[in-house]
């Protein structure tokens, strides 16, 4: 029973069937789905923090745990899994979230620290450094994504006709190379599908090669090229299929 993906401490003999499924908040909705997919709750278990124990109709183990990683992890530390080692913790992540006003000083931190690198190439003040975060915040079109409890990352959205359109995106520099950046254009992309709206588009600055690289690798395709409001803009957008997903942040 590994207790998470950032530990690879394994199962006892007892459990050495059992499937992992990743922690949740609120256990209810997953119980009931599995329920309803004719998997029955054979135990429950809460020295870890509270654990449900699942038998599918195919007669595999899977596990539902409710709480926080900590629990978890110290219960391992306490009492490690025979034969497992546990490697260096990764860093906890949250899901994207909607920005509530007393994030707005960690969001214009975060666009100084990110944006900055790119005013010698530029010349000047890339537009996130200038933008009014109280104000986008208020008509909740920001998202934030966290790291061990602080704002690490935010994107900033516009919905427009048949399209959400990406304004900026942005990720605390000493936390890059994580995977927060994508999480926010991915969980952008999710609300797009959500609400039914057939793209996602976006621009950036033809001095910023590195976001050119990382949409195209996201499949973004270039659709134009102009100079807006002084700045060399390169535009892109990636289709999204509609339909109904998940509430978004």
């Amino acid at each position: 029973m590994p207790c998470s993906r950032s530990c690879s401490c394994g199962p006892t003999s007892d459990r050495s069937d059992a499937t992992p499924i990743r922690p949740v908040q609120d256990s209810t909705v997953r119980v009931r789905c599995l329920a309803g997919r004719a998997a029955r709750c054979w135990k429950r278990d809460v020295s870890e923090g509270a654990s449900f124990y699942f038998l599918d109709p195919d007669g595999h183990r899977l596990e539902l745990h409710e709480g926080d990683l900590d629990s978890r992890l110290a219960a391992v530390d306490r009492a490690p899994y025979a034969g497992w080692v546990r490697f260096e913790r990764v860093p906890t992540r949250s899901r994207p979230r909607l920005a509530q006003p007393a994030d707005v000083a960690m969001i214009e931190h975060c666009a100084r620290l990110a944006y900055a690198r790119y005013i010698p190439r530029m010349g000047r003040e890339p537009a996130p450094m200038r933008t009014d975060a109280a104000a986008v915040i208020a008509q909740e079109r920001v998202r934030v994504i966290e790291q061990d409890g602080r704002v690490a990352g935010y994107a900033m959205v516009e919905r427009r006709a048949a399209e959400l359109h990406l304004e900026s995106v942005a990720v605390l520099p000493e936390l890059a190379g994580r995977g927060l950046g994508r999480a926010l254009i991915g969980a952008v992309e999710e609300e797009a599908r959500w609400l039914g709206l057939d793209r996602v588009t976006l621009y950036t600055h033809v001095a910023m090669h590195e976001n050119l690289a990382l949409y195209a690798r996201l499949g973004y395709v270039e659709t134009g090229r102009r100079t807006e409001h002084g700045f060399d803009r390169v535009f892109l957008e990636k289709r999204v299929s509609s339909g109904n997903g998940a509430v978004p942040v």
